[in-house]
Protein backbone atom coordinates (compact mmCIF):
# COMPACT_ATOMS: atom_id res chain seq x y z
CA UNK A 1 0.00 0.00 0.00
CA UNK A 2 1.09 3.58 -0.66
CA UNK A 3 2.43 5.67 2.15
CA UNK A 4 1.08 9.09 3.02
CA UNK A 5 3.21 10.81 6.09
CA UNK A 6 1.71 13.72 8.00
CA UNK A 7 3.66 16.46 9.42
CA UNK A 8 1.06 17.98 11.82
CA UNK A 9 3.29 20.84 13.82
CA UNK A 10 2.43 21.56 16.18
CA UNK A 11 3.04 25.79 15.88
CA UNK A 12 5.99 26.53 17.44
CA UNK A 13 8.33 23.62 16.73
CA UNK A 14 9.83 24.98 13.63
CA UNK A 15 7.57 23.76 11.00
CA UNK A 16 8.14 26.51 8.34
CA UNK A 17 11.77 25.40 8.32
CA UNK A 18 10.78 21.91 7.46
CA UNK A 19 7.95 23.11 5.17
CA UNK A 20 10.79 24.53 3.77
CA UNK A 21 13.39 22.32 3.56
CA UNK A 22 11.03 19.65 1.87
CA UNK A 23 10.31 22.36 -0.79
CA UNK A 24 13.58 23.21 -1.38
CA UNK A 25 14.49 19.27 -2.01
CA UNK A 26 11.30 18.36 -4.17
CA UNK A 27 13.33 17.62 -7.19
CA UNK A 28 15.88 15.77 -4.72
CA UNK A 29 12.78 13.52 -2.57
CA UNK A 30 11.41 12.82 -6.54
CA UNK A 31 14.51 10.97 -6.91
CA UNK A 32 14.15 8.62 -4.63
CA UNK A 33 10.27 8.10 -4.76
CA UNK A 34 9.38 10.68 -2.57
CA UNK A 35 6.31 12.87 -3.11
CA UNK A 36 6.17 16.30 -0.91
CA UNK A 37 3.25 17.69 -3.58
CA UNK A 38 2.42 21.73 -4.18
CA UNK A 39 -0.06 23.44 -2.33
CA UNK A 40 -3.45 23.91 -3.32
CA UNK A 41 -4.20 27.67 -4.44
CA UNK A 42 -5.86 29.73 -1.68
CA UNK A 43 -5.52 32.45 1.01
CA UNK A 44 -2.16 31.17 2.02
CA UNK A 45 1.26 30.87 0.87
CA UNK A 46 4.80 29.63 1.45
CA UNK A 47 6.14 26.58 1.58
CA UNK A 48 3.59 24.09 3.64
CA UNK A 49 0.29 22.76 3.12
CA UNK A 50 -1.69 25.26 4.41
CA UNK A 51 -4.71 25.76 1.48
CA UNK A 52 -5.38 22.14 2.09
CA UNK A 53 -6.30 22.43 5.52
CA UNK A 54 -8.41 25.28 4.82
CA UNK A 55 -9.93 23.32 1.84
CA UNK A 56 -10.66 20.59 4.20
CA UNK A 57 -12.30 22.67 7.21
CA UNK A 58 -14.48 24.33 4.46
CA UNK A 59 -15.41 21.14 3.16
CA UNK A 60 -14.36 21.91 -0.33
CA UNK A 61 -13.52 18.44 -1.87
CA UNK A 62 -12.92 18.88 -5.08
CA UNK A 63 -9.98 20.99 -4.25
CA UNK A 64 -8.78 17.91 -1.57
CA UNK A 65 -9.49 15.54 -4.42
CA UNK A 66 -6.99 17.77 -6.81
CA UNK A 67 -4.11 17.70 -4.14
CA UNK A 68 -4.74 13.91 -3.23
CA UNK A 69 -4.16 12.89 -7.15
CA UNK A 70 -1.11 13.84 -7.14
CA UNK A 71 0.03 11.60 -4.94
CA UNK A 72 2.58 8.64 -5.77
CA UNK A 73 4.06 5.66 -3.54
CA UNK A 74 5.42 7.54 -0.23
CA UNK A 75 4.19 10.80 0.18
CA UNK A 76 4.76 14.04 2.57
CA UNK A 77 2.16 16.58 3.72
CA UNK A 78 3.20 19.37 6.45
CA UNK A 79 0.81 21.76 8.06
CA UNK A 80 1.29 23.02 11.59
CA UNK A 81 -2.35 23.71 10.82
CA UNK A 82 -3.58 20.42 10.82
CA UNK A 83 -3.45 20.61 14.80
CA UNK A 84 -6.59 22.47 14.28
CA UNK A 85 -8.45 20.22 12.64
CA UNK A 86 -11.56 18.32 14.46
CA UNK A 87 -12.38 15.07 14.79
CA UNK A 88 -14.78 15.50 12.32
CA UNK A 89 -13.06 17.62 10.14
CA UNK A 90 -9.62 14.15 10.24
CA UNK A 91 -12.74 12.17 9.68
CA UNK A 92 -13.72 14.33 6.25
CA UNK A 93 -9.87 13.62 5.45
CA UNK A 94 -9.59 10.49 6.23
CA UNK A 95 -12.01 9.62 3.57
CA UNK A 96 -10.21 11.04 0.77
CA UNK A 97 -6.78 9.16 1.70
CA UNK A 98 -8.46 5.45 2.72
CA UNK A 99 -6.14 4.14 0.23
CA UNK A 100 -3.04 4.85 1.54
CA UNK A 101 -0.99 3.52 4.72
CA UNK A 102 -1.04 6.83 7.00
CA UNK A 103 1.77 8.12 9.43
CA UNK A 104 1.68 10.60 11.56
CA UNK A 105 4.66 13.38 12.93
CA UNK A 106 4.78 15.46 15.89
CA UNK A 107 6.89 17.40 17.34
CA UNK A 108 7.16 17.32 21.02
CA UNK A 109 8.81 20.45 22.52
CA UNK A 110 8.36 21.31 26.35
CA UNK A 111 5.38 23.06 27.91
CA UNK A 112 6.89 25.76 29.49
CA UNK A 113 9.14 26.62 26.12
CA UNK A 114 5.63 26.54 23.76
CA UNK A 115 3.84 29.07 26.29
CA UNK A 116 6.66 31.71 26.24
CA UNK A 117 6.47 31.21 22.13
CA UNK A 118 3.35 30.87 21.87
CA UNK A 119 2.52 34.04 23.48
CA UNK A 120 4.93 35.58 21.24
CA UNK A 121 3.34 34.03 17.72
CA UNK A 122 -0.08 35.61 19.34
CA UNK A 123 1.11 39.18 19.88
CA UNK A 124 2.99 39.45 16.44
CA UNK A 125 -0.43 37.97 15.02
CA UNK A 126 -2.03 41.23 16.96
CA UNK A 127 -3.09 40.02 20.40
CA UNK A 128 -2.94 42.30 22.86
CA UNK A 129 -3.69 39.56 25.83
CA UNK A 130 -0.18 40.33 28.69
CA UNK A 131 1.92 37.48 29.23
CA UNK A 132 0.21 36.80 32.76
CA UNK A 133 -3.57 36.32 31.91
CA UNK A 134 -2.42 34.04 28.67
CA UNK A 135 -0.22 32.16 30.83
CA UNK A 136 -3.49 31.75 33.45
CA UNK A 137 -5.99 31.51 30.76
CA UNK A 138 -3.99 27.85 29.83
CA UNK A 139 -3.28 27.13 33.35
CA UNK A 140 -7.13 27.27 34.42
CA UNK A 141 -8.46 24.38 32.04
CA UNK A 142 -5.26 22.99 31.55
CA UNK A 143 -6.56 20.06 29.82
CA UNK A 144 -8.27 21.60 27.34
CA UNK A 145 -5.23 23.65 26.42
CA UNK A 146 -3.98 22.82 22.95
CA UNK A 147 -0.38 23.80 24.50
CA UNK A 148 -0.53 21.87 27.73
CA UNK A 149 -2.23 19.18 26.61
CA UNK A 150 -0.69 18.17 23.25
CA UNK A 151 -2.25 14.64 23.59
CA UNK A 152 -5.91 16.03 22.59
CA UNK A 153 -4.82 16.50 19.23
CA UNK A 154 -3.06 13.68 18.71
CA UNK A 155 -6.04 11.45 19.83
CA UNK A 156 -8.19 13.51 17.36
CA UNK A 157 -5.80 11.41 14.26
CA UNK A 158 -5.81 8.04 16.26
CA UNK A 159 -9.34 7.23 14.99
CA UNK A 160 -7.63 7.04 11.38
CA UNK A 161 -4.19 6.11 12.49
CA UNK A 162 -3.11 3.25 14.63
CA UNK A 163 -0.67 4.22 17.59
CA UNK A 164 2.40 2.28 16.28
CA UNK A 165 2.49 4.91 13.05
CA UNK A 166 2.10 7.58 15.29
CA UNK A 167 5.83 9.30 15.60
CA UNK A 168 6.25 11.66 18.34
CA UNK A 169 9.73 13.51 18.07
CA UNK A 170 11.48 14.93 21.04
CA UNK A 171 12.17 18.73 19.71
CA UNK A 172 14.11 19.53 22.72
CA UNK A 173 16.40 16.59 22.39
CA UNK A 174 17.43 17.73 18.92
CA UNK A 175 17.94 21.44 19.58
CA UNK A 176 20.45 20.33 22.65
CA UNK A 177 22.64 18.15 20.12
CA UNK A 178 22.28 21.10 17.30
CA UNK A 179 20.51 18.37 14.71
CA UNK A 180 18.43 19.49 12.03
CA UNK A 181 14.68 18.34 12.27
CA UNK A 182 13.75 17.84 8.84
CA UNK A 183 16.60 15.03 8.56
CA UNK A 184 15.38 13.67 11.61
CA UNK A 185 11.99 12.61 10.25
CA UNK A 186 13.27 11.87 6.47
CA UNK A 187 16.49 9.47 7.78
CA UNK A 188 14.71 8.08 10.78
CA UNK A 189 11.09 8.30 9.77
CA UNK A 190 10.65 8.33 6.08
CA UNK A 191 13.42 6.49 5.44
CA UNK A 192 15.77 8.51 3.23
CA UNK A 193 19.19 7.96 4.07
CA UNK A 194 20.62 10.75 1.52
CA UNK A 195 21.08 14.30 3.34
CA UNK A 196 19.35 17.37 1.69
CA UNK A 197 20.75 20.49 0.29
CA UNK A 198 20.47 23.29 3.26
CA UNK A 199 21.40 25.96 5.15
CA UNK A 200 20.58 26.20 8.74
CA UNK A 201 18.30 29.40 8.55
CA UNK A 202 15.92 30.47 11.18
CA UNK A 203 12.77 31.35 9.51
CA UNK A 204 10.50 32.50 11.90
CA UNK A 205 12.90 34.32 14.19
CA UNK A 206 12.10 35.32 17.88
CA UNK A 207 11.90 38.73 19.27
CA UNK A 208 12.84 40.38 22.23
CA UNK A 209 10.62 40.32 24.96
CA UNK A 210 10.66 43.80 25.86
CA UNK A 211 9.56 44.25 21.63
CA UNK A 212 7.14 41.83 22.46
CA UNK A 213 5.42 43.54 25.29
CA UNK A 214 6.07 46.86 23.35
CA UNK A 215 4.16 45.85 20.35
CA UNK A 216 1.52 44.36 22.39
CA UNK A 217 0.70 47.48 23.75
CA UNK A 218 0.48 49.10 20.77
CA UNK A 219 -2.05 46.30 19.39
CA UNK A 220 -3.94 47.54 22.42
CA UNK A 221 -3.86 51.20 21.27
CA UNK A 222 -4.67 50.51 18.10
CA UNK A 223 -7.58 48.29 18.46
CA UNK A 224 -8.83 51.51 21.00
CA UNK A 225 -8.78 53.89 18.14
CA UNK A 226 -10.97 51.20 16.31
CA UNK A 227 -8.45 50.52 13.56
CA UNK A 228 -7.90 46.44 12.60
CA UNK A 229 -4.89 44.86 13.95
CA UNK A 230 -3.22 42.50 11.94
CA UNK A 231 0.03 42.12 10.67
CA UNK A 232 0.51 45.53 9.19
CA UNK A 233 1.01 46.59 12.75
CA UNK A 234 3.71 44.29 13.11
CA UNK A 235 5.31 45.25 9.67
CA UNK A 236 5.39 48.57 11.15
CA UNK A 237 7.22 48.09 14.23
CA UNK A 238 9.76 46.18 12.28
CA UNK A 239 10.10 49.14 10.02
CA UNK A 240 10.40 51.92 12.79
CA UNK A 241 12.74 49.40 15.12
CA UNK A 242 15.02 48.56 11.89
CA UNK A 243 15.19 52.38 11.38
CA UNK A 244 16.11 52.88 15.25
CA UNK A 245 13.21 55.23 15.75
CA UNK A 246 13.70 57.81 18.88
CA UNK A 247 10.19 56.99 20.84
CA UNK A 248 10.26 53.37 19.88
CA UNK A 249 14.16 52.92 21.44
CA UNK A 250 13.06 54.74 24.36
CA UNK A 251 10.55 52.33 24.79
CA UNK A 252 11.95 49.24 25.05
CA UNK A 253 14.22 50.89 26.94
CA UNK A 254 11.96 51.92 30.01
CA UNK A 255 10.47 47.89 29.58
CA UNK A 256 14.20 46.47 29.71
CA UNK A 257 14.57 47.96 32.84
CA UNK A 258 11.57 46.68 34.29
CA UNK A 259 11.51 42.76 32.95
CA UNK A 260 11.68 40.43 36.32
CA UNK A 261 12.87 36.70 36.09
CA UNK A 262 10.41 34.29 36.13
CA UNK A 263 10.72 30.70 36.19
CA UNK A 264 7.58 28.47 35.60
CA UNK A 265 7.98 26.40 38.19
CA UNK A 266 7.60 29.14 40.72
CA UNK A 267 3.76 29.69 39.50
CA UNK A 268 2.40 26.98 37.74
CA UNK A 269 3.88 23.57 37.11
CA UNK A 270 3.90 21.77 33.80
CA UNK A 271 5.60 18.80 34.94
CA UNK A 272 2.25 17.20 35.66
CA UNK A 273 0.72 17.77 32.38
CA UNK A 274 4.29 16.35 31.12
CA UNK A 275 3.52 13.25 32.93
CA UNK A 276 -0.01 13.14 31.45
CA UNK A 277 1.37 13.47 27.81
CA UNK A 278 3.94 10.68 28.62
CA UNK A 279 1.50 8.26 30.05
CA UNK A 280 -0.69 8.47 27.18
CA UNK A 281 2.09 7.74 24.66
CA UNK A 282 4.65 5.91 24.43
CA UNK A 283 7.32 8.94 24.74
CA UNK A 284 9.86 9.36 27.34
CA UNK A 285 11.58 13.36 27.00
CA UNK A 286 15.16 13.58 27.44
CA UNK A 287 17.09 14.42 30.14
CA UNK A 288 16.75 18.35 29.34
CA UNK A 289 14.80 19.82 32.48
CA UNK A 290 13.17 23.31 31.23
CA UNK A 291 11.37 23.61 34.34
CA UNK A 292 13.63 25.80 36.25
CA UNK A 293 14.63 27.85 33.09
CA UNK A 294 14.51 31.58 33.66
CA UNK A 295 12.95 34.02 31.47
CA UNK A 296 13.29 37.75 31.19
CA UNK A 297 9.50 38.91 31.15
CA UNK A 298 7.70 41.93 31.44
CA UNK A 299 5.98 42.29 35.27
CA UNK A 300 2.29 43.35 35.41
CA UNK A 301 3.18 46.95 35.81
CA UNK A 302 5.11 47.92 32.70
CA UNK A 303 2.22 49.27 31.02
CA UNK A 304 1.35 51.60 34.17
CA UNK A 305 4.83 53.54 33.94
CA UNK A 306 4.07 57.32 33.18
CA UNK A 307 7.38 57.85 30.80
CA UNK A 308 6.48 54.76 29.18
CA UNK A 309 2.84 55.43 28.17
CA UNK A 310 3.90 58.88 26.70
CA UNK A 311 6.46 57.62 24.53
CA UNK A 312 4.26 54.42 23.31
CA UNK A 313 1.65 57.28 22.80
CA UNK A 314 3.70 59.16 20.59
CA UNK A 315 5.10 56.20 18.76
CA UNK A 316 1.33 55.11 18.74
CA UNK A 317 0.99 58.51 16.26
CA UNK A 318 3.65 57.45 14.01
CA UNK A 319 1.68 54.22 13.34
CA UNK A 320 -1.59 55.48 12.76
CA UNK A 321 -0.35 57.49 10.13
CA UNK A 322 0.68 55.08 8.15
CA UNK A 323 -2.07 52.57 8.52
Amino acid sequence: MDKLFIHIGPHKTGSTYIQKMFFGNRDKLREYGICYPPDLDGPFSLWGHHNLVWSIQNRLENSVDELVSQFERINILSSENFEYLTESEVLFFANKISSFNIELIYLKRCYSELLVSNWQEDIKHGSHQSWQDFLASHFLQPFQSPILNSSIVIKRWSSIIDFSKIHIVDYDLLMSYDLDISEFCLQNIVGLKSPLDHSKTIINRSMEYAAVELLRMLNLKVKLTGKTVDHNVRNIFNTFFKNEDTDLINSLNIIRQNLALFTMEDIYSCEPMEQYFESQFDFKRGAINYGKKSYALPSEMVPFIPALEESVDALLLKILTQL
